[in-house]
């Protein structure tokens, strides 16, 4: 078995894989820092897992989920990320990932998702399903970010990033009038009145 690794930390990428190889001692292993290169061997190579990281300066997350799934579509994707899970991890398995794993979880967890998806199935973790346990027995949705549809959710994070409107624009190849539009509905699904305050809103989330 040949798992592929990407993310843009050396640290976090041989940590990684470090605890990835107590639970598949005889697999292969290719580490990447490099998107790009990572990408390319995805495409050249045959590989049964992959664990990266979809957050990179100037990248679509849901795009670059899409594109790896296009050149290999039964290839299970972990995203093990930074980012806020309660914010983004319903996101990114909509997109088509396989499993969602914090940063800032115990590095085991990573072991147990990727035994999971190798199994076929979904991984969701125990902070996600109590979250959503508990939206669907109060019929509620604790979580305002989970109002935006995928696209919306795709412009706020890189309004969040602090990019500006034809930054974001340029970045998704949409016309700045249209990413606008999209801006005003977010801020108006959200309840506020600036950037700055899904900025604050967003905090509460990580």
């Amino acid at each position: 078995m040949t798992i592929v690794l990407i993310d843009n930390q050396e640290i976090i990428l041989r940590g990684a894989e470090s605890i990835i190889q107590t639970a598949f001692p005889a697999a292969h292993y290719l580490c990447f820092t490099s998107l790009e290169k990572g990408v390319k061997q995805i495409e050249e190579a045959e590989c049964q897992l992959l664990v990266m990281e979809v957050y990179w300066p100037q990248v679509n997350a849901r795009s670059l989920i899409q594109q790896v799934l296009a050149l290999k579509p039964n290839l299970p994707v972990v995203v093990f990320s930074g980012r806020p899970e309660k914010i983004y991890a319903k996101w990114i398995l909509q997109s088509g990932a396989r499993g969602f794993v914090s940063k800032h979880c115990p590095l085991i967890e990573l072991v147990t998702c990727i035994q999971t998806v190798l199994k076929g199935e979904h991984y969701l973790s125990q902070l996600l399903l109590n979250q959503l346990t508990q939206d669907f027995l109060h019929k509620r949705t604790s979580n305002p970010f989970e109002k935006l549809s995928a696209r919306e959710m795709e412009i706020c994070h890189f309004l969040l990033e602090g990019h500006y409107v034809s930054e974001i624009a340029s970045i998704m190849k949409l016309h700045a009038s249209t990413i606008g539009t999209h801006q005003h509905r977010i801020l108006k699904k959200l309840g506020v009145q600036r950037v700055s305050e899904i900025r604050g809103l967003a905090e509460l989330y990580m």
